[in-house]
């Protein structure tokens, strides 16, 4: 899930069925969530067994401006291997493609 509630009724069921449940969060709302929310967002909390959260500022967000308890909530950062992607520079490509001028090139 991207946001505390956008799996509510997912998160719910398996609370209800006594699934064991795992949430991720990869961002948390600028505005203030209603008095409805909070109350659903404390009582998801009280039921879901681990919520991971994909950077240090979500984490801390998620215990102090929501209360959640914080033995709830482990991070996880988001990483991809760059050097996977990276291929040699092909100066002779470069000049083929820009007819030798100075020119950002996206390979």
């Amino acid at each position: 899930m991207s946001a505390p509630l956008a799996a509510k009724w997912g998160l719910s069921a398996a609370v209800l069925a006594r699934i064991p449940t795992v949430a991720t969060v990869q961002l948390v709302p600028s505005f203030e969530p209603d008095r409805a929310a909070r109350l659903q967002l404390r009582v998801l909390a009280a039921g879901v067994d681990r919520y991971i959260a994909v950077s240090e500022d979500i984490a801390r967000e998620l215990s102090t401006r929501f209360r959640w308890p914080a033995r709830k909530i482990e991070v996880v950062h988001n990483a991809v291997d760059v050097e996977r992607f990276q291929r040699r520079r092909s100066d002779g490509l470069r000049a083929e493609l820009s007819g030798g001028r100075d020119l950002p090139i996206v390979q």
